[in-house]
């Protein structure tokens, strides 16, 4: 039960922050497209990807949700079933841009005309904009979970990886 908690908090935290992508420290070994560009062992893909998740006790992001934002086990367990109820959704919608991405590359590549390009791309970016609405309900119910110190603290922590973003963006 403890490690189903600690991975809804993680798509909590990422859901929260933004994140749709879809990594883990077996797609850093298994992955040709990753592994062709990068000349490194299976041993450092592997600290990568827990370096990327925050594996490490500190850095693993559930567990900071749950420290910063002292979550009792009730407010836990109604993280849980948010989480259980939108990830079908994301993994869904996100398995559609992935082909619709990798349909609009093939595309350009059979030189097709603008107007087909165009109407691929729309489809992409009405999945896309889906996608932000699901994340944004999402954010409503968690939201709700929370009292006005946590939704403070949360609000405080996004700041900070907007930040933190922004920095490394330059």
């Amino acid at each position: 039960m403890n490690n189903l908690i600690r991975h809804s908090l993680i798509f909590v935290t990422l859901a929260g922050f933004g994140f749709t992508g879809n990594a883990s420290a077996s797609n850093y070994e298994q992955n040709p497209n990753v592994n062709s560009h990068l000349n490194i062992s299976t041993q450092s893909r592997q600290i990568i990807a827990q370096k990327r998740w925050g594996d490490d006790d500190k850095e693993y992001k559930g567990e900071k949700l749950i420290e910063r934002l002292n979550l009792t086990t009730e407010q836990r367990n109604q993280m849980t079933q948010i989480r259980n109820k939108y990830q079908p959704q994301f993994n869904s919608l996100r398995e559609q841009i992935r082909t619709q991405r990798n349909t609009l590359s093939q595309m350009m590549r059979n030189n097709q005309s603008e107007s087909q390009l165009r109407s691929q791309h729309q489809k992409i970016v009405t999945l896309d904009q889906q996608i932000h609405n699901l994340r944004f309900e999402s954010m409503l119910e968690m939201r709700a979970v929370l009292t006005p110190e946590q939704r403070q603290e949360w609000a405080n922590m996004m700041a900070d990886r907007k930040v933190s973003r922004q920095g490394q963006n330059r």
